[in-house]
């Protein structure tokens, strides 16, 4: 990433704007759940302050869209719970195997913290471990929610001091714009400075 770059992919950030790039055209306020393997942060939105980044997942049938978020995004590192309400959710949502391979993991972390656990290493606990499934999605996402959490946020994923957004309360979005990216002037024509 340049300097240019740089400047604006922050401003952008400070604005709470990202770049998607798939396809919103038809946007619902459902999380659709993408199939195995699809979702290296969880499941959500996924969103980065790089347009270059949006525009590699732009291409073909799918466009890039400009996507305005409230200010007040919780994200899920910042939310810590009890390890037994972890623990009392989780053994409603996942089947007994998954419910069991998950115990070790969060007992290692919780021990580590006072009995406490945030809800973005639980997120990668169930990742690594191979639990984050989609017949669970809906009622992981609806967990987290309850808990007060709107995103997984993750700064420099791929090294370019961006910012990736993985966004599952929808209502957090106040605007999605599609722009063209053939326009290589469209950071002059944002109607939100």
């Amino acid at each position: 990433m340049n300097l240019i770059e740089k400047i604006i992919s922050e401003a952008i950030e400070k604005k709470n704007l990202f770049f998607h790039g798939g396809n919103l055209d038809y946007f619902e306020d459902e999380i659709i759940i993408p199939k195995k393997g699809k979702y290296e942060y969880g499941f959500g939105l996924y969103l980065t302050s790089s347009r270059k980044i949006a525009d590699s997942y732009s291409k073909g049938s799918r466009k890039l869209y400009l996507v305005e978020l409230e200010n007040n995004i919780v994200d899920l590192n910042d939310v810590y719970i009890d390890v037994n309400e972890v623990n009392q959710n989780l053994k409603t949502i996942l089947s007994k195997a998954d419910f069991i391979k998950m115990q070790a993991p969060i007992k290692r972390v919780s021990d580590r913290f006072d009995g406490q656990i945030n809800l973005g290493t639980l997120n990668i606990l169930m990742i690594n471990n191979e639990i984050l499934k989609p017949k669970y999605g809906k009622s992981i996402i609806d967990f987290f929610i309850s808990k007060g959490a709107d995103a997984y946020i993750d700064y420099n994923t791929f090294g370019w001091h961006e910012t990736t957004v993985v966004l599952f309360n929808f209502k957090k979005i106040k605007n999605i714009e599609k722009l063209d990216r053939n326009d290589e002037n469209y950071f002059n024509d944002f109607k939100y400075k």
